[in-house]
């Protein structure tokens, strides 16, 4: 019986480890991810994968009516407040799988996936750049950006100071993909941010399908897949249940206002034009028919790309605004590890002791 007692006392200290294990955010299998600083990547066009190539640097344009004095020395980059002169460019959008809450800002303390992509319900959400600073995010996308919706989900969140030492206000750039209207050889265009909180018409980039993942009064419920400007439009003035049902508790779509669309411009009324500028982003760009992702990947066969459709996700905490996760559980391993030498010791001497 005393045998069996120690036995016991050893598999709870094992399961302390294990659950420690569980919190400490243990790194997701790498993913061949094509857009990793490259200077160029994949994107949406008439329903079809496109390639884009970035030509020079994005840059963020002054503009007077920019408020976030604080933020500048993080970013000079403002989304979803302004309304900056399109000044000859055409507009690009920027499609943010918003429904995906907190993840989509790539934290690994939000349940990211190691590589930066977003995860709803369990399942990366796979993007043409993950957020900024993570290891799938775009060349032509910056780092980080000011946003007043930003600064409202911290507030809510009472992260009054800021997250991980940014300002107030300021987070990496969500993950996103593209949609562009038109073919290029190299001309200027300045980003339009949408954020997506209908699940169902959100595509992958790598294959530009959408699938029903939530449930819809829609007849049609992945009908708005975002490949196309026209599908956007719709899905800007398309409501449906869906929405409602993927976005429950999601502190992104509280912030916006819980819309009822499946698709929302950032920062901007109902009644705005999809080519409203509601950042202050700017880039040359070239657009090419080609499909980005099907080279990238070995073994495609008739054309069809072997990227995938899903990734493993890190197994981490929820918790803000650690950027580095696991750290506090180490402690209690420790302990388990001490424990389990403890119970070893007493066992052995006392076993000892009854040999005489």
């Amino acid at each position: 019986m005393k045998l069996l007692g120690y036995f016991i006392l050893i598999m709870i200290s094992l399961a302390a480890i294990a659950q420690s294990n569980a919190l400490s955010g243990m790194a997701a299998p790498p993913l061949l991810y094509p857009a990793a600083n490259s200077t160029a990547n994949g994107a949406f066009q008439n329903m079809t994968i496109a390639t884009i190539t970035y030509v020079g640097n994005y840059t963020c344009a002054q503009n007077q009516g920019q408020a976030y004095a604080n933020a500048t020395g993080s970013s000079p980059c403002e989304f979803g407040s302004i309304v900056a002169g399109a000044n000859g460019a055409s507009p690009f959008w920027y499609i943010v799988p918003a429904y995906s809450g907190l993840s989509v800002f790539g934290f690994n303390s939000t349940n990211a996936t190691a590589q930066g992509f977003p995860v709803f319900n369990g399942s990366a959400v796979l993007t043409d750049c993950s957020a900024g600073a993570t290891a799938a995010s775009c060349a032509g996308s910056p780092a980080y950006v000011y946003s007043p919706v930003f600064a409202k989900i911290e507030n809510m969140l009472n992260y009054t100071n800021g997250l991980s030492g940014l300002p107030l206000g300021v987070l990496p750039d969500p993950a996103h993909s593209y949609i562009f209207s038109q073919f290029s050889n190299g001309i200027g265009f300045y980003a339009v941010v949408v954020f997506v909180f209908d699940p169902n018409i959100m595509p992958n980039a790598f294959d530009g399908k959408c699938n029903e993942v939530m449930k819809s009064n829609l007849t049609d419920p992945t009908g708005n897949c975002l490949t196309s400007i026209s599908a956007l439009e719709n899905a800007l003035h398309t409501d449906s249940s869906s929405v409602a049902y993927a976005n429950g508790g999601n502190p992104v779509w509280e912030a916006m206002g819980r819309p009822t669309a499946q698709a929302v411009l950032l920062g901007a009324g109902s009644s705005s034009g999809i080519n409203t500028s509601n950042t202050n982003l700017r880039e040359v760009i070239k657009v090419s028919p080609a499909d980005y992702y099907t080279p990238v990947y070995s073994g495609s066969t008739n054309g069809t790309s072997t990227a995938p459709t899903t990734i493993s996700t890190s197994t981490i905490p929820v918790t803000l605004p650690v950027h580095s996760v696991g750290q506090r559980n180490v402690p209690l391993a420790a302990a388990a590890v001490v424990l389990i030498i403890i119970v070893l010791i007493v066992y052995f001497v006392r076993r000892k002791r009854g040999s005489f």
